[in-house]
């Protein structure tokens, strides 16, 4: 049910439908499917018109049934406030579920805080290796960046390479790069 939902979303292999990919997400939903309880939460947060009350139910019943990703998506509505007073001990309370659950997203979380929070200018080497197809490579350059000494390094993976108008915004230029398969190396300083 949930993959014939998701095909009706996008429209694959067939014109996309979003209310009939919704009829059968909360079908699925309701057989105990916790991955098609997370996307109608994803669905009524970030599809027009925007529901984050109904955003937040689905959330919740999937992150009641265990579903890490969804405890993860908790943590970042408590926190940013988004349809709801935000409360920082409900965001950490949910951020540290997702970790216990084992949550990728929220390892992502504390590692870009890790970085925010380390005193600026006072690591000498920072590895950043994000998912590919997460966008997080912006941020953790940017936290990196801050947080390395002036003669300190950032060594990155990323599927594409980096070009020196977008290094120079960071404060950052290349040293070394290079590419194997799909990866472009990068190690970067200031």
């Amino acid at each position: 049910m949930r993959e014939y939902a998701f095909m009706l979303l996008d429209g694959r292999g067939q014109p996309a439908n979003r209310l009939e990919a919704l009829q059968w997400y909360q079908k699925a939903a309701e057989a105990g499917d916790t991955n098609a309880m997370e996307m109608l939460g994803v669905i009524f947060e970030y599809y027009p018109p925007p529901n984050l009350d109904e955003a937040r139910r689905w959330y919740q019943r999937a992150a009641d049934a265990g579903d890490a990703g969804a405890m993860y998506s908790l943590s970042t509505i408590y926190g940013d406030g988004r349809g709801i007073a935000q409360d920082k001990a409900a965001e950490q309370a949910w951020l540290d579920k997702a970790l216990a659950a084992g949550s990728g997203a929220a390892y992502q979380e504390m590692a870009r805080r890790a970085l925010r929070q380390t005193p600026p200018g006072t690591l000498d080497l920072v590895f950043l290796d994000p998912p590919f197809d997460a966008d997080l490579f912006l941020p953790a350059l940017q936290a990196a960046a801050a947080a390395m000494a002036p003669d300190g390094y950032v060594y990155l993976e990323a599927p594409q390479a980096w070009t020196d108008e977008q290094l120079s915004a960071l404060g950052l230029v290349q040293h070394r790069h290079l590419k194997a398969g799909a990866v472009h190396a990068h190690l970067l300083r200031r």
